[in-house]
């Protein structure tokens, strides 16, 4: 098996032969693991001559998402307090479904760790009130 390397030292896929492509190296891969990480889509990188399994990029930390809902859930709550403070102002506003729709984005917030697999793969649900 040989593994297809682009100019970037990227393992792109693999083949049974050297095809002679230009614009990519094919490297032979003896490693079984190897074989199955490329296999399996995993990232695979070919460093100082040798093939080498490497961790995905990720450009968010759940950290950084957790920084995040943090602060939605800052924004939900100061919008209830408004709410529920404008029904104790004028008594015959009903403001119910308002509350019940920032209920419900409050638990969409807290649902995101269970949602998402990857802090990549976060989407924030849209908020039901305006900033």
């Amino acid at each position: 098996m040989y593994a297809i390397v682009n100019k970037f030292g990227v393992v792109v896929g693999l083949a049974t032969k050297n095809l002679g492509k230009s614009g990519f190296d094919y490297i032979k891969v003896t490693d079984e693991q190897i074989i199955k990480a490329i296999m399996d889509k995993k990232p695979v990188r070919y460093i100082d001559a040798s093939l080498q399994a490497v961790e995905p990029f990720r450009s968010k930390t759940w950290e950084q998402i957790r920084a995040e809902r943090e602060k939605k859930f800052a924004e939900a709550d100061a919008a209830l307090f408004k709410a529920e403070d404008a029904e104790i102002i004028d008594p015959t506003l009903d403001l119910s479904d308002q509350k019940k729709s920032i209920a419900q984005y409050r638990q969409a917030l807290r649902d995101i760790p269970e949602t998402f697999q990857s802090p990549d793969d976060v989407v924030f649900p849209d908020p039901p009130f305006n900033n």
